[in-house]
Formats: C-alpha cells, structure tokens, sequence
C-alpha cells in the first residue's frame, strides 16, 4: 500500500499538456492518443525468424564484444556486415527486443538501401527516425535541414538506431552522419553488405556474421522442409541442398519451404 500511495503522489505531482493549448477536449484526447499509440507501436518487439537456429551465439558475440551497453558515458557505432541472406536483418531485430528498453528511446529504420532509392526516400528515412525518437512528426521536406533537427533534437536523448542495409555512405552521413548528433551512451548499428562502407565511415567496431555450419545448416533446412530432423529417404538430398545453400539461413528457409510445399502436393 506505501508503495501504491508513493506511486500515486507522484503521478500527481507529474506537469501534463494543459487544455488550454487546445481549441476543445476533443483535440486534446487525440493529441493524448496519438502520443499513446506511438509510445505502444514503439515498444512492440520486431519479428524474428521462425527457427531462429544459430542466432545466440552471434548475438552473444556482438552483445559481449561490440557493444558495451554498460558503458554509458560513451556513443559507440557498430558494424554488421556479411553476404545478402545471411542473416544480418534477424540478428538486427532480436538485439533490437533484447536492449531497446535500455535506452531513452529507440528506432529500427529498415531497407535503407531500397527506401534511399525511392524519390524523397532518405527525407522519408530522417522523419521515420525523429517520429521515432520523438513521438511527434516534424514533417522535414529537406534533407540538409533534417540533418540539423536531428542533431539538434536528440543530442542529447541516449537512443538506440539501427540502420539496417545500408549500401551507400550519404544515408548514413545523412541520418546518423556524427556521434555528436546523438546522446552520451547511445548505440548506433548499422547492417551492411560493405565491410568498405564501414570502414570509411570509420565505426568503432565490425562483426562479421559467420555463416552457418553444416549441422546448425541442416538443422535449419529440416525444420522448414519436415517441420523436425529429416524424413527417412531424404537425408542424403537434405546434405546437398545445405551444401548448395552454403550455410546462407534465407536460402535455406526458401529451399526447405518449397520442398515442404512441394511434399504436400
């Protein structure tokens, strides 16, 4: 009860938006849902792969050697990069459920490489990312003057980012182009296929994703294929599709799928 009573004084005591900014109680209810539904579409957990065989131990490795979140007087930027179809993108989103609580605020920008492409696509990128962070939409139509508010609005909010497949220097330079842009003990991820591009934009460390081994490869491919070990006749064509797959976890789903559907006619 002391604990309730403690918890409801200060509840009490928090500032609010007062309703005198507002023309009605109808604005003013929705402005209070919208900064609700993007508080709750913030906080639910990405998708991650079905049989997220292998993942662990990658994500320990970056967890442990990458990106110190215990260090907190600090803004580090790390490096994922490794072949298409490796799974960069699922590791991504599983450290993405485990710390983003951790931080201030988050965001998960997703397909920058094909969302850049796009007419207006990195201004789209820089307002998905202050949404994020923010709760509110600035509404930026130039992406010089994005790159201002950004830096000027989350400096200093302990955030964590992960642009996810990046191919070009500019869509980091314009979306996450200096550690200053952001607060003390921020983590920012970047996945790419670039090792180069990571390099020249000189992050403070690298992982490579190691592909998969023949077992964990087998493994995978079956539980797509079979839903469990393989069927007694098709073991042998289960080594050499895992073999052909080259331990690479998207091609080894889209291979085991096919084979199930194709098992069900």
């Amino acid at each position: 009860m002391l604990k309730w009573k403690e918890a409801l004084k200060r509840v009490a005591d928090l500032s609010g938006l007062p309703l005198a900014n507002f023309r009605d109680e109808s604005a003013f209810i929705q402005n209070i849902i919208r900064w609700l539904d993007s508080k709750i579409v913030n906080q639910t957990p990405l998708s991650v792969a079905r049989h997220p065989v292998g993942i662990e131990s990658r994500i320990r490795d970056i967890y442990d050697q990458h990106l110190n979140i215990e260090m907190n007087d600090i803004i580090r930027v790390v490096g994922i990069f490794g072949t298409g179809g490796s799974g960069k993108t699922t590791i991504s989103n599983d450290i993405y459920n485990r710390i983003s609580s951790q931080f201030e605020r988050s965001c998960f920008l997703k397909d920058v490489r094909e969302t850049s492409k796009q007419t207006g696509g990195l201004i789209k990128l820089q307002n998905r990312l202050l949404f994020d962070i923010l709760g509110t939409c600035l509404d930026i139509h130039d992406v010089d003057r994005g790159i201002n508010v950004i830096r000027h609005r989350l400096s200093s909010k302990r955030v964590l980012l992960i642009l996810d497949d990046v191919d070009e220097l500019v869509q980091i330079e314009k979306l996450a182009g200096d550690r200053d842009w952001f607060g003390s003990g921020s983590r920012i991820l970047i996945t790419t296929r670039d090792q180069h591009l990571l390099e020249v934009f000189e992050v403070d460390s690298k992982y490579k994703v190691k592909i998969l081994d023949e077992n964990e490869a087998l493994r995978l491919f079956s539980l797509h294929a079979f839903k469990k070990e393989p069927l007694e006749g098709y073991v042998e064509l289960s080594k050499q599709v895992t073999k052909y797959a080259q331990g690479l976890p998207l091609a080894l789903k889209v291979l085991g799928s096919d084979l199930n559907r194709n098992l069900k006619k």
